[in-house]
């Protein structure tokens, strides 16, 4: 068996049961799940004409446009379901499994190519973000492929490899600014490790070339630059300038549907984390360019998202964090993998391998139940509770939202007998007056630093005055231990439902 196995990891299509069952993971329930509204920036700027295209990203994103080009193009074959857009970001992330298999085998051998292509393709991290319509998925695959290519470069360079890793280089920026300290790295490689003159020429000519081609990039990033941002909570703090270093480690070894305190994910994060350090550890003593390459890309990544988000996209709480740098998981687990192959003894490995098993799967459990999600946002079932509220809801009700909360979304492609608005005080206010609704609906988010949208809180206060509140429903239930660290960590109350649904009637 063990040499059936062996036998298995060192042919390049031994990778093909990880990527069958990484493409089950990927499409379990993918249409059962509700837009939240990044995913709706995403959808609203493809359905856009092509005409409109770039100006709509500039006005709502603060990313370049390869990925929404990519999407729409996709789009105009697939249509633009939501099942459909999310199908093109589990390609990716599935291309993104191969890529990194490819660059396993480059820095070690088979068996690390192929313990690393299992982690990420098994990782909760993975599979939360891998199946976003956003360009999470893409941003991974390109800067896994782009670090492949650089080191195929620097083994034997050639002009056909340096334009290859070229190409590569220009996606991935034109994909998302994540890409900047990839390319760093890269460059770092060169600086720590001795080359010669070929290598130097051959980087040179295709990062001045690539350089060149991004310029049109500019005038985005200035644009995009302009845009007001919000201060979150603990953005410019230290205690938070921290936890934007750490987290994502806590992140890409449990996922992030189960906390800290869940019996399950301090054993598998200290495990990966160690098992990181060690494949460190052997790559310095038996493959320098890829350990340089891992610490590089890990400690400029690192660094550069703290400091974009402390300074510039000060709105990016540290809880999103590690989806901002989404390659970096890839070479984190490839550190992992390097870890678990390097251990001498056979009890450790068992130990080990399953302590991360069993992390994983509870963390994927609860993923799929819409459990203990770190950030609640994406455990919202709004295309449910928007049913829910249809067959409810009566002539002569008024139902008000909060944009974000994507109900309007839901509930205008099929209205049901009330009416709807967009939560806005001033204009609920004038209409209610006016023509006596006999019953209103008011939906709203628990939220933390964005507190005040369509200022909810004065009509909830209002309405109490004229409306008897008769019903309060809450959904995504807040786990109490995560509401006591984020009072103690804000120095406030914090709420305890994701999305509330408050009912009035006269």
């Amino acid at each position: 068996m063990k040499t059936w196995l062996l036998s298995v990891t060192r042919k390049p299509w031994g990778v093909l049961p990880i990527l069958l069952g990484a493409w089950a993971l990927l499409l379990a329930r993918l249409d059962s799940l509700s837009l939240w509204i990044d995913e709706w920036f995403t959808v609203d700027i493809i359905r856009a004409s092509w005409a409109g295209f770039l100006p709509h990203i500039i006005a709502t994103e603060r990313r370049p446009p390869l990925h929404y080009a990519l999407l729409k193009l996709w789009a105009g074959f697939t249509g633009n379901s939501e099942f459909t857009l999310r199908v093109y970001s589990t390609l990716l992330a599935l291309l993104a499994i191969a890529v990194l298999y490819a660059l396993g085998r480059h820095l070690e051998n088979h068996r690390v190519g192929f313990c690393a292509a299992l982690l990420l393709a098994g990782s909760p991290f993975v599979v939360l973000y891998g199946r976003m319509i956003r360009g999470y998925s893409q941003t991974m695959m390109l800067g896994i492929l782009a670090a492949w290519l650089f080191l195929r470069a620097l083994r034997k360079p050639c002009k056909n490899r340096w334009v290859a890793y070229g190409l590569s280089v220009v996606a991935l920026l034109y994909t998302d600014y994540s890409g900047i300290p990839l390319v760093g790295s890269h460059f770092l490689c060169l600086l720590l490790l001795p080359q010669n003159r070929k290598v130097w020429r051959g980087w040179t000519a295709t990062f001045i070339i690539a350089l060149l081609a991004c310029t049109p990039l500019l005038p985005i990033i200035l644009t995009q630059k302009e845009h007001p941002v919000r201060l979150t909570d603990l953005a410019r703090e230290a205690s938070g300038f921290v936890l934007k270093f750490v987290y994502p480690l806590y992140s890409w070894g449990a996922g992030e549907t189960i906390f800290p305190w869940h019996p399950a994910a301090l054993p598998g994060v200290m495990a990966c984390n160690l098992l990181w350090l060690l494949g460190l550890v052997t790559l310095f003593r038996t493959n320098r360019a890829g350990f340089w390459l891992l610490i590089s890309v890990l400690g400029l990544s690192l660094l550069f998202m703290a400091l974009l988000t402390t300074f510039i996209a000060t709105d990016i709480p540290f809880i999103n964090s590690a989806s901002r740098i989404p390659a970096v998981a890839a070479m984190f687990y490839l550190g992992v993998a390097s870890g678990w192959i390097a251990l001498s003894r056979c009890q450790l490995r068992w130990a080990s391998g399953f302590l991360i098993v069993i992390t994983f799967t509870c963390s994927l459990w609860n993923y799929y139940h819409g459990q203990q999600f770190h950030n609640p946002i994406y455990a919202v079932p709004i295309r449910q509770i928007v049913e829910e509220v249809r067959k409810k809801c009566a002539p002569g009700d008024l139902i008000i939202a909060e944009a974000d909360t994507l109900f309007g979304y839901y509930y205008n492609q099929n209205p049901g007998p009330a009416l709807y608005q967009e939560a806005d005080y001033p204009a609920n206010k004038v209409y209610i007056k006016a023509n006596r609704p006999n019953r209103v609906w008011l939906v709203t988010f628990g939220r933390d630093s964005t507190i005040g949208v369509g200022c909810t809180e004065e009509l909830t206060v209002w309405l109490r005055e004229v409306y008897p509140e008769v019903v309060v429903q809450g959904y995504v239930p807040q786990d109490p231990i995560y509401r006591r660290v984020k009072e103690f960590l804000l120095r406030r109350p914090a709420y305890a439902y994701k999305l509330m649904v408050r009912i009035y009637s006269r």
